[in-house]
């Protein structure tokens, strides 16, 4: 995850912040692999909280165990946070531009 995280803030938002009108549909099929990879984050996020009864502790379990579900509900709290802010805010603004974009190389061709 911090892989994908640092790859990001690296090579994509710079790629985003600095975009022009012919860089938006380079821009659009960079994001997909990242789109696939939150996908997959996001499904074994999933199979971790069921294999883990949904991160809640039984009592019979030890004290650091305990401490140890609750660093990984807040470890996928913040995973989702970040998925959220990107295919909320940030993916949807290059591909209403892409849309701009191809609408008007289709209007003025």
């Amino acid at each position: 995850m911090k892989q994908c995280m640092l790859k990001e803030k690296k090579t994509l938002f710079p790629l985003i912040i600095e975009a022009t009108a012919k860089d938006i549909v380079l821009l659009a099929e960079a994001i997909e692999p990242f789109r696939k990879t939150h996908q997959h984050i996001m499904e074994l996020s999933q199979k971790l909280r069921q294999i883990i009864f949904g991160y809640k502790a039984q009592s019979c379990y030890s004290k650091e165990f305990k401490d140890f579900i609750n660093e990984l509900k807040n470890l996928e709290n913040i995973i989702c946070k970040w998925i959220l802010v990107e295919e909320d805010l940030i993916f949807p603004k290059v591909n209403s531009d892409l849309a701009k974009a191809k609408f008007i190389t289709t209007v003025f061709r």
